[in-house]
C-alpha cells in the first residue's frame, strides 16, 4: 500500500479487531495484514498505547506451556471505537470527492445531499435510518401492489392511494 498509515488509523483497526472478540498480539497482527502492511514490531507499541490510555486490557492465559497475553477491548475502548468510525466515514468522504472519477463526481454516498449552494452534508444517523425505512416502507407497498395485481385483481392505474 502506497499511503502512509497513521496512528490513529492502527488505533482503529486494532479496536475494530478487540471488538470482535478478545485476542492476542500475534492474531491481530495477522487480522490487520488482510487489510494492510503491518509488522508486530509496529503493532505492539500501538497495543501498549491503547492499554495506557484505557481503551483495552491484557489478561494472559497458559498456551503450550507458557503465558499468552490477550487483549480485551474496555467500554471506553468501544466509545473511541465509535467515534474513529464517525471520523472514517467523514474523511473517506472527503478524500472520494477528489479521488472519485470524473463521471460520478456528483454522486454522494449514502447519507450525502448537497445544500442550494452545492456543498455536501452528511445527514444525521437518525436522518439517513429514517430515509431508508420510508425507502424500504414505499419499496414493499409497491411489491405488495405488484403481487396483488398478479393475482388477478384489477389494477387501479398506478400511484399510492392512501
Amino acid at each position: 500500500m502506497a499511503f502512509k498509515i497513521e496512528s490513529s488509523l492502527l488505533d482503529a483497526c486494532a479496536l475494530a479487531i478487540l471488538s470482535r472478540g478478545d485476542t492476542y498480539g500475534y492474531e491481530i497482527t495477522q487480522q490487520m495484514k488482510k487489510a494492510i502492511i503491518v509488522s508486530e514490531s509496529t503493532l505492539y507499541p500501538v497495543l501498549r498505547r491503547l492499554q495506557k490510555e484505557k481503551l483495552c486490557e491484557t489478561y494472559d492465559e497458559p498456551y503450550q506451556g507458557r503465558n499468552r497475553r490477550y487483549y480485551s477491548i474496555t467500554e471506553t475502548g468501544k466509545a473511541q471505537l465509535a467515534e474513529y468510525k464517525k471520523q472514517w466515514i467523514d474523511y473517506k468522504t472527503a478524500i472520494d470527492t477528489f479521488l472519485r472519477d470524473p463521471e460520478t463526481a456528483d454522486q454522494r454516498p449514502v447519507g450525502y445531499e448537497k445544500d442550494s449552494a452545492g456543498a455536501a452534508s452528511q445527514k444525521t444517523t437518525e436522518d439517513a435510518e429514517s430515509s431508508d425505512k420510508q425507502t424500504v416502507g414505499t419499496a414493499d407497498k409497491q411489491t405488495a401492489k405488484t403481487a396483488e395485481n398478479t393475482h388477478g385483481e384489477k389494477e387501479d392505474g398506478g400511484g399510492d392511494h392512501e
